[in-house]
């Protein structure tokens, strides 16, 4: 995982920072989109760079299970970062930081605006709950674009899906600004993304890749070929 393009260590970095300093797990607790992860990952990268010459050990697990931190709490030499949206034990309470996402002035510096489009700044980080991937997605809109504080808000007003958060309209807005420039082929590998992971590739993903002056016993050689190396 890399940390994103856009990623700064906020106070909730700092307090997992200040945590760690007399602690060898935490618990970073919040919905998605608080950058728990990011943080895990920033802090992960700090870590192994400091000890890179001795013989302590850090994982980082995305919704680690309740026996399986119990066990590795025991050691010393081994550092716990645990990311999830769900309630673990309550012996694990005191370890546990609650993640609400950036403060107001946070958000406003983050979302890096003329300082007269301040007030601006912080209607619309309100309005994205101060959520730092929302706030994220509206930062690479506003400046791809060149589009100003005040029409984001309004297109962002005007995004119509129902139950959605503002969050995930703000993402809705980036894709489909992204989309006006791509090719067909660029929209199709991009709605393929979602299922290209290191873990499992469809095949038919391969298939549609490919091009398709390649005949279909061609497509298979590759493929099976491709398959052996990995």
């Amino acid at each position: 995982m890399h940390v994103t393009e856009h990623y700064t260590e906020t106070l909730e970095y700092q307090k997992l920072c200040q945590h760690m300093l007399t602690n060898n797990t935490v618990i970073l607790k919040g919905p998605p989109g608080k950058w728990k992860s990011q943080h895990a990952f920033n802090y992960a990268q700090r870590y192994s760079k400091k000890i890179a010459n001795d013989q302590n050990s850090l994982i980082w697990q995305k919704n680690l299970m309740n026996e399986f931190l119990r066990q590795l709490n025991q050691n010393d030499n081994i550092c716990v970062i645990v990311t999830t949206s769900e309630s673990l034990s309550p012996e694990f309470e005191k370890l546990v930081i609650e993640f609400q996402g950036m403060t107001e002035t946070e958000a406003v510096k983050y979302l890096n605006v003329d300082i007269l489009l301040n007030e601006k700044a912080k209607e619309l980080a309100k309005r994205l709950g101060y959520l730092p991937d929302g706030l994220a997605f509206a930062r690479t809109h506003i400046q791809t674009t060149d589009i100003s504080v005040d029409s984001y808000l309004g297109k962002l007003e005007n995004i119509t899906s129902s139950g959605d958060s503002a969050s995930k309209k703000a993402c809705q807005m980036l894709i489909l600004q992204a989309e006006k420039n791509m090719s067909a082929e660029d929209k199709t590998i991009f709605y393929l993304m979602p299922y290209l992971n290191t873990d499992k590739i469809p095949i038919f993903i391969f298939e549609t890749l490919l091009p398709n002056r390649v005949h279909k016993d061609e497509k298979t050689t590759i493929i099976d070929g491709f398959l052996v190396k990995t």
